[in-house]
């Protein structure tokens, strides 16, 4: 858990008409927040319809092939994930998502609580 909150995603959407796909989808670029650069091995899913795809060397990704509705894309990257952003889709509506991720966010040891009961 305490892995997932130092994951900090920003995610920008606007909608773009596709004119060669029929169907639904989301593409954009994954960017390191610390240097601006792209990211590559970051894994961007559609959990509701068991689909994902990894950023190439350019950072970029694309999913096709969604049907229309509220979909839910969920960011991984080196075995952190963030939470699902939720998203409206329309029939041939592809959106442009910008995925901003802090890779130097550091993975801080377990802090162990203990409760004693004072006599």
């Amino acid at each position: 858990m305490i892995a997932m909150s130092l994951v900090t995603a920003a995610i920008i959407a606007s909608g773009q008409m596709a004119s060669i796909d029929s169907s639904a989808g989301f593409h954009g670029t994954a960017i390191s927040s610390y240097n601006g650069r792209p990211l590559a091995g970051v894994v961007i899913a559609a959990p509701d319809i068991q689909k994902l795809v990894v950023t190439d060397s350019f950072g970029r990704f694309d999913i096709t092939g969604l049907t229309p509705g509220r979909r839910a894309v969920r960011i991984s990257y080196d075995g952190r994930v963030t939470q699902d952003f939720l998203f409206d889709v329309g029939g041939e509506q592809n959106k442009r998502l910008a995925v901003l991720l802090d890779v130097a966010a550091v993975d801080l040891d377990p802090i162990v609580v203990e409760a004693r009961r004072s006599t």
